[in-house]
């Protein structure tokens, strides 16, 4: 798949591509505080941060993932992490998380709206799906802001091993968020 990956700029952030450099502040800040309402869970050492990183670097040269590291563009402070993912199917996923440090910036809500202007420059989805634990209120918010509607409600066990009740938002890709 023919993709523009680059870094996006926001008012606030820089968006930029995995790197391994950032293992070290990954593997600190995603905690189990940061994954309570995400299925993936915590890394137990910084090998698997490592791995993750490395598969995503892998995935975007293939052209399935665009994941990218979020950071605050006046100081290059680590925030967190952020993706469109599954680039091959018909309706990718957006993902995204936080550091604790970082919570209640509407860091979220700027970074999606980045990715998803970066979603419709690339003319190839019409819509992105954005699945999130009903208990998560913060982060809902981040579909909402962006028109996005609940098409699905489901349950799931997280990879720790904990429920999770999930609704999952569609947005659209067919214009950008100004």
């Amino acid at each position: 798949m023919d993709l523009t990956l680059e870094v996006i700029e926001t008012e606030r952030l820089l968006l930029v591509l995995a790197d391994l450099k950032f293992a070290n502040e990954i593997f600190k800040n995603f905690n189990s505080e940061t994954t309570k309402y995400m299925y993936p869970k915590p890394a137990n050492d910084i090998s698997e941060t490592i791995d993750f990183l490395s598969n995503s670097i892998l995935e975007m040269k293939k052209g399935t993932n665009y994941q990218v590291i979020i950071t605050k563009k006046d100081t290059h402070e680590f925030i967190g992490c952020a993706g469109l993912h599954d680039l091959t199917s018909e309706i990718p996923e957006l993902g995204i998380w936080i550091k604790k440090e970082s919570f209640g910036n509407k860091y979220g809500q700027e970074t999606i709206k980045g990715i998803v202007n970066w979603a419709v420059k690339q003319n190839k989805w019409n819509k992105a799906r954005y699945p999130v634990d009903k208990r998560n209120i913060s982060s809902r918010k981040i579909p909402e802001s962006l028109n996005g509607i609940i098409v699905k409600e489901f349950k799931s066990i997280n990879m720790s091993n904990v429920e999770l009740d999930e609704v999952e938002y569609e947005v659209s890709l067919e214009k950008d968020f100004a």
